[in-house]
Protein backbone atom coordinates (compact mmCIF):
# COMPACT_ATOMS: atom_id res chain seq x y z
CA UNK A 1 0.00 0.00 0.00
CA UNK A 2 1.28 3.43 -1.07
CA UNK A 3 1.44 5.07 2.25
CA UNK A 4 1.95 8.93 0.89
CA UNK A 5 -2.08 9.15 -0.30
CA UNK A 6 -2.56 8.25 3.81
CA UNK A 7 -0.22 10.39 4.90
CA UNK A 8 -1.72 13.36 2.64
CA UNK A 9 -5.22 12.52 4.21
CA UNK A 10 -4.16 13.25 7.58
CA UNK A 11 -2.58 16.03 6.44
CA UNK A 12 -5.54 17.60 4.67
CA UNK A 13 -7.81 16.76 7.86
CA UNK A 14 -5.09 18.40 9.77
CA UNK A 15 -4.14 21.52 7.79
CA UNK A 16 -7.08 22.01 5.42
CA UNK A 17 -10.27 20.67 7.69
CA UNK A 18 -8.56 21.89 10.75
CA UNK A 19 -9.60 18.27 12.17
CA UNK A 20 -7.45 17.08 15.51
CA UNK A 21 -5.69 14.33 14.06
CA UNK A 22 -4.12 13.21 17.36
CA UNK A 23 -7.70 12.31 18.18
CA UNK A 24 -7.75 8.68 17.96
CA UNK A 25 -11.49 8.94 16.96
CA UNK A 26 -10.33 11.43 14.03
CA UNK A 27 -6.78 9.65 13.47
CA UNK A 28 -9.40 6.40 13.10
CA UNK A 29 -12.12 7.66 10.73
CA UNK A 30 -9.41 9.65 8.66
CA UNK A 31 -7.39 7.01 8.05
CA UNK A 32 -9.55 3.72 7.30
CA UNK A 33 -11.09 5.94 4.90
CA UNK A 34 -7.72 6.70 3.00
CA UNK A 35 -7.09 3.35 3.21
CA UNK A 36 -10.57 1.83 1.61
CA UNK A 37 -10.23 4.94 -0.90
CA UNK A 38 -7.09 3.37 -2.33
CA UNK A 39 -8.06 -0.31 -2.46
CA UNK A 40 -7.71 -1.87 0.67
CA UNK A 41 -11.08 -1.94 2.09
CA UNK A 42 -10.92 -1.02 6.37
CA UNK A 43 -13.38 -0.57 8.96
CA UNK A 44 -12.36 2.07 11.87
CA UNK A 45 -12.80 -1.13 13.89
CA UNK A 46 -10.12 -2.87 12.19
CA UNK A 47 -8.11 0.32 11.83
CA UNK A 48 -8.29 0.78 15.43
CA UNK A 49 -7.29 -2.57 16.66
CA UNK A 50 -3.74 -2.40 14.56
CA UNK A 51 -3.71 1.12 15.88
CA UNK A 52 -3.62 0.62 19.78
CA UNK A 53 -1.66 -2.79 19.39
CA UNK A 54 1.02 -3.02 21.49
CA UNK A 55 3.73 -3.66 18.69
CA UNK A 56 1.94 -0.94 16.50
CA UNK A 57 2.99 0.80 19.64
CA UNK A 58 6.14 -0.30 20.35
CA UNK A 59 7.51 0.55 16.98
CA UNK A 60 6.21 4.08 16.85
CA UNK A 61 7.77 4.82 20.10
CA UNK A 62 11.04 3.64 18.43
CA UNK A 63 10.53 5.24 15.38
CA UNK A 64 10.22 8.48 17.17
CA UNK A 65 13.25 7.62 19.59
CA UNK A 66 15.12 6.94 16.27
CA UNK A 67 14.59 10.72 15.07
CA UNK A 68 14.91 12.12 18.55
CA UNK A 69 18.36 10.72 18.50
CA UNK A 70 19.15 12.34 15.32
CA UNK A 71 18.15 15.76 16.39
CA UNK A 72 14.95 16.11 15.06
CA UNK A 73 12.55 17.71 17.76
CA UNK A 74 10.09 18.59 15.63
CA UNK A 75 7.60 18.19 12.44
CA UNK A 76 8.01 18.17 9.29
CA UNK A 77 11.53 17.68 9.43
CA UNK A 78 14.46 17.18 6.80
CA UNK A 79 17.64 15.53 6.88
CA UNK A 80 19.79 15.20 3.97
CA UNK A 81 22.57 11.96 4.77
CA UNK A 82 25.98 12.31 3.48
CA UNK A 83 28.57 9.79 3.83
CA UNK A 84 26.84 8.44 7.35
CA UNK A 85 26.90 11.80 8.36
CA UNK A 86 22.94 14.15 8.98
CA UNK A 87 22.98 17.32 8.05
CA UNK A 88 19.60 19.28 9.19
CA UNK A 89 18.30 20.77 5.88
CA UNK A 90 14.61 22.40 7.72
CA UNK A 91 13.01 21.44 10.95
CA UNK A 92 9.34 22.58 10.89
CA UNK A 93 7.22 24.13 8.12
CA UNK A 94 10.03 25.91 5.84
CA UNK A 95 8.59 27.86 2.77
CA UNK A 96 10.06 26.29 -0.79
CA UNK A 97 12.86 28.98 -1.19
CA UNK A 98 13.96 28.55 2.17
CA UNK A 99 14.15 25.00 2.02
CA UNK A 100 16.19 25.39 -1.45
CA UNK A 101 18.62 27.75 -0.11
CA UNK A 102 19.04 25.64 3.04
CA UNK A 103 19.71 22.83 0.84
CA UNK A 104 22.21 24.53 -1.09
CA UNK A 105 24.27 25.98 1.93
CA UNK A 106 24.39 22.36 3.30
CA UNK A 107 25.38 20.54 0.29
CA UNK A 108 28.16 23.08 -0.18
CA UNK A 109 29.11 22.34 3.49
CA UNK A 110 29.76 18.91 2.75
CA UNK A 111 31.34 19.24 -0.51
CA UNK A 112 29.01 18.71 -2.69
CA UNK A 113 30.13 19.39 -6.45
CA UNK A 114 27.40 18.90 -9.11
CA UNK A 115 28.80 16.37 -12.43
CA UNK A 116 28.04 17.78 -15.76
CA UNK A 117 25.67 16.12 -17.82
CA UNK A 118 25.52 16.12 -21.88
Amino acid sequence: MALLPLFRRLQEAFYVYGRDTTSGDVLVAVAAQAMTNQGYPTTRDAFLVIWTDETSISETRQDFLKARSWGVSSFPALLLEVNGQRHTVAAGYTAARELEQNLQLVLERVGYRPTATA
